[in-house]
Parts: C-alpha cells; structure tokens; sequence
C-alpha cells in the first residue's frame, strides 16, 4: 500500500528532456564570419534554450513531481563550459577547408612548391584538432572526480599511443626488410665488381701475350709521329712568345749544321725525344710486370722477348744498318754523313731492329 501511495515519474518527462536537448544542439547553419569580427557567432537562442532547460530542471509539473532532479546535479557536478571549444574548433575547420581549397587550386595547374605549402597547411590544422581534443580530455580529466572517468580517459589515450606504435613497428619491420633487401644487393653488386675486375685483368694479359712486332712497328710510327705533331705547335707558341728560336736550337745542340733555316725543328723535336725517353728501363718482366706501366713505350721495351734500346751521338758517322735519315737527304746525295741530331733511338726486340732515327749533315762540310 506505501509502494502504491508513492507517485511515479511519468515518462513524458524524460521525453521532454530529450526533446529539449535536441532542439537545443540543433544549431543553425554557420556561414563565412564577417572580417570584422570572425571569432564571434551568434549564440543567443542556444543560450537561452539551454536557461529555459535549466531553470525547469527540479521545478514540480503539475502532478507535484520534479523533473529528473538526477540530471540536475550532473550538470551542476560537471560545471561544463564548452564556449572557447566550440569557438575553437569552428575557427580551425574554417582554416581547414581553406587549406584544403589551396591544396585543390595547386595541383591546375601543377605547382610542387604551392602543394607542398598547402599540405603543410592542411597538417597544421589537423594537429591543432588534436591538440583541441587533447586539451579537452585533459580539462575533462582534472575536473572529473570519478576514477572510472579518470581511467577512461587514459585508457583511451593509451589506445592512441598503441596504435601510433604499431605503426610505427610496422614502417620500421619495412625499413628493415629494405635494408636487408640492399645489402645483398650490394654484396651482388661487389661480387660481380670483382669478377668483372678479374676479367679485364684477363683480357689485358691476354692483349700483352698477343703483342706482335706489326704492333711495335705501329707503335714506333704513332711514337715518331707523336713527336713531331708536339713539336709544332711548341714551336709556334715559342715564336708568338718572343723566344729567340735559333739561340733556343744552339742551347738544345750546338755546332748543329742545318741545311736550311726550317731544319731547326729538328733540335726542338730531338729535346722532346730526349725528355720522352729519359731514364727508359731496359730489364724484362713477365706480363704481370707489364701491367703496371702506364705508357706503351714502356710496355715495348719490358716485354717478352728480350728488347735494347741504342742511341747515337752527335757527331757519330753515319750507319745505314743501324740508322735511317729523317729528312731523306740520302734519296738525293751519296757520300759520308755524320749524326747532327738523334731524332727517335733505336730498338731491336728479338731478330728485329727498328733504326734509329737521325738527322745528318755531310762530313765533307766539316772543315
């Protein structure tokens, strides 16, 4: 009979919380803020919906009972103010889509520097909604003093945090899998580095062995060729420098008897030959000694067979075994000649002798 007696909260009253509730988060449409003043909206209705709500929480009905006097004192246990939030998160969706739109504007037409700006936009704004929600849960979490608030809380955060390590587990399994990818990629790569450096080898030892004495001959022709080719524009830079080229001639070799004045050359091309063929080894190697010489000339004359080289004083008389006139005064005169300069030496590999070469004056125009 006690129980019967008690009046019950009729349900219409939790209907019309909720109803009140929902006409008050249906906010208006929000357009582009005015500029000058586009932090502040208009939240007069909302303000005074929300005071009609509260002033009616607890007040008896008609029937003398009151309205959910439980919801009353969470709103008062709360103390929520949700302002500055809300004013917040407006301002940084309006920056958002503005970012967004520029990222959109930048790609027609393509400009890298204008998406990288944007993007980087966009990002900013994406973290300042984290920070937003962060600082919201950290006001929630010191104004709440219910542990199980408390742990919800963290618990959610640590939800975040596993995840962003998770993520980050994962790109690092990656980068490992790259990295090991690489390295023996690169172990490829120096396997057949050396295998390629052990086939030149190879081939250049095959290339020594195969050294016949048509190559020499080519290789005393390009040498004698190499030589005057020098010569010439040596000689040209000397003249446009001012240099005296008959005292130049003199101090190479002096008491030189040229036939002509142009035969000069001869003694600038006899200092070069000189210079080239200065401290010249004669000893044999095998064709891995060989490898290490830098210059042909040198390869020639340590090679297999046995080689010498011989040269020929000024002043030495003439020898058509062992010597050959460079300017081919022999085609025209005959008699006895004397060395004047040693053009090009002599070499003789084996049974084959390769004359010296020599520019020569007659002795009869010796007094």
């Amino acid at each position: 009979m006690e129980d019967a007696s008690k009046p019950t909260k009729p349900s219409s009253n939790v209907s019309e919380i909720v109803s009140k509730f929902a006409k008050v988060c249906k906010f208006r449409s929000i357009g582009v803020f005015s500029s000058e003043n586009p932090n502040q909206f208009q939240l007069h209705n909302v303000s005074n919906d929300v005071k009609q709500l509260v002033d009616g929480i607890g007040k008896p009905n008609s029937d003398g009972s009151k309205v959910l006097p439980e919801l009353m004192d969470v709103c008062h246990k709360s103390s929520w103010s949700g302002h500055d939030e809300i004013l917040r998160l407006f301002d940084i969706m309006h920056e958002l889509k503005l970012a967004y739109v520029q990222l959109q504007e930048a790609h027609i037409p393509y400009d890298p520097d204008k998406i990288r700006t944007a993007d980087a936009l966009v990002f900013s704004n994406l973290e300042k909604l984290c920070k937003v929600r962060r600082a919201f849960k950290e006001k929630q979490f010191q104004k709440s003093n219910s542990f199980s608030a408390c742990l919800t809380v963290l618990h959610a955060e640590i939800k975040v945090q596993e995840r962003s390590l998770e993520r980050l587990k994962a790109q690092a399994k990656k980068k490992d899998v790259e990295i090991s990818y690489l390295k023996s990629e690169l172990l490829d790569l120096d396997v057949k580095n050396k295998m390629l450096v052990e086939e030149i080898k190879h081939k250049e030892r095959e290339a020594i062995k195969q050294l016949n004495l048509s190559s020499v001959d080519n290789v005393v022709k390009e040498v004698s060729k190499g030589i005057h080719d020098f010569a010439k524009p040596l000689i040209a830079l000397m003249k446009a420098s001012g240099w005296d080229l008959d005292e130049a001639a003199n101090s190479i070799q002096d008491s030189v008897v040229y036939f002509v004045r142009s035969h000069k050359k001869y003694a600038f091309e006899a200092y070069i030959s000189r210079r080239m063929f200065y401290g010249f080894s004669l000893k044999s190697h095998d064709a891995d000694d060989i490898l290490r010489f830098n210059d042909p000339i040198d390869g020639i004359a340590a090679s297999e067979p046995e080689s010498e080289m011989f040269v020929v004083s000024h002043g030495s008389e003439f020898c058509d075994d062992y010597m050959e006139s460079i300017d081919g005064l022999l085609d025209e005169q005959h008699g006895r000649y004397k060395v004047e300069l040693m053009i090009v030496p002599g070499f003789k590999i084996k049974n084959k002798l390769y004359k010296s070469q020599v520019y020569l004056s007659k002795l009869n125009n010796i007094s």
